[in-house]
């Protein structure tokens, strides 16, 4: 009796875990539970080896014996590749060429691109028919020859364009000695960063670089006006400085606590509500506090302008009166600078 007992019981054991095994099992949300479920082990098994075979799979190799590469590929200098970053500046413009579509920051740049390329490029002269804050427009200084560059500065934008260009029908037998369109302004543009670096260049300097760059000569009277043009393009016309020279005197006055200043003007005979500057005066507040420390001697000393204006600066100094005068240039301490006129 015990023995069937206990087949029965094994057999009963037996057969609750088939049934268990058979039954699809749920999933609880229990850690590395996919490990133990057949049906997620196998298609991860199955992935696994459709990946595999994917990596190792040689039919790319086909295809690059059907697909040859063409030669001039490989010689090709990929060292002149641009890359776009983004929206390019909208005066960008071809050198040496004004083309349609062509667009300038400036009236200023538009007029000196065409120039540049009438003088370099196509050696010829042209002549102004209009220009106005919006349009631009020249011709050929011959009456039948039909070229014409037109630019205009349209009505909601902030920039030059080239609208219309017209070549030239004319023939240039022969280089002209001159070129009307080589222009004092002109060629200080071109001369500014030689003329910076040197101060002192002289115009012949000026007309042997004219004629090397565009092959004109220009007189000396012009390549005198354009160095002056370039130091004006850097520090100002003289006009300007005595105009600032009130503002100046002042802001040095707000600076320097004590100090004192003093302009005398009177009204310019062709406009009278303009004044003209006559004189001026400075002295620092220290110079003030150290008088009474100085020798009872003041000495004036001037110095003569050489420019267009011909006039004189007046400094007041005295002797220091710690040491003797023997130097009076060396132990001079200023105490005022004055300004006059003729």
């Amino acid at each position: 009796m015990h023995e069937p007992h206990e087949e029965g019981c094994e057999l009963e054991i037996v057969e609750d875990d088939r049934h268990a095994a058979h039954e699809p099992r749920q999933a609880t949300g229990q850690a590395d539970e996919g490990e133990n479920i057949l049906k997620i082990v196998e298609e991860f098994q199955r992935e696994g080896e459709q990946q595999h075979n994917a990596m190792n799979d040689d039919s790319s190799d086909d295809d690059d014996d059907d697909y040859h590469v063409p030669h001039n590929w490989s010689g090709y200098d990929f060292l002149k590749l641009i890359v776009n970053e983004g929206e390019a500046v909208p005066w960008e413009y071809r050198q040496n060429e004004v083309c349609i579509g062509s667009v300038y920051a400036n009236s200023d740049n538009m007029k000196e691109a065409i120039k540049y390329w009438s003088t370099l490029s196509l050696q010829r002269q042209f002549k102004v028919v209009k220009s106005s804050p919006r349009t631009y427009d020249v011709c050929c200084v011959r009456i039948d020859c039909p070229f014409r560059v037109y630019a205009s500065m349209g009505k909601w934008q902030d920039f030059w364009e080239v609208r219309k260009v017209v070549e030239h029908t004319c023939l240039l037998e022969q280089l002209e000695p001159q070129h009307r369109n080589l222009s004092a302004g002109f060629i200080a543009n071109y001369m500014y960063p030689l003329i910076m670096d040197n101060p002192s260049y002289e115009p012949k300097s000026i007309i042997c670089a004219v004629v090397e760059e565009f092959k004109y000569k220009i007189s000396y009277n012009k390549a005198y006006r354009a160095k002056h043009k370039a130091l004006e393009i850097r520090w100002g016309t003289y006009e300007a400085s005595y105009h600032n020279m009130p503002a100046l005197l002042h802001t040095t006055c707000l600076r320097n606590p004590g100090s004192y200043y003093d302009l005398k003007t009177y009204p310019c005979a062709k406009k009278p509500r303009k004044q003209v500057l006559q004189r001026s005066f400075l002295a620092l507040g220290a110079c003030f506090e150290a008088f009474p420390h100085c020798r009872p001697v003041i000495c004036i000393g001037g110095t003569f302008l050489t420019g267009r204006y011909k006039d004189t600066i007046l400094t007041a100094v005295a002797a220091d009166g710690n040491r003797q005068l023997t130097s009076w240039r060396k132990n001079q301490g200023i105490l005022g600078i004055g300004f006059c006129r003729g």
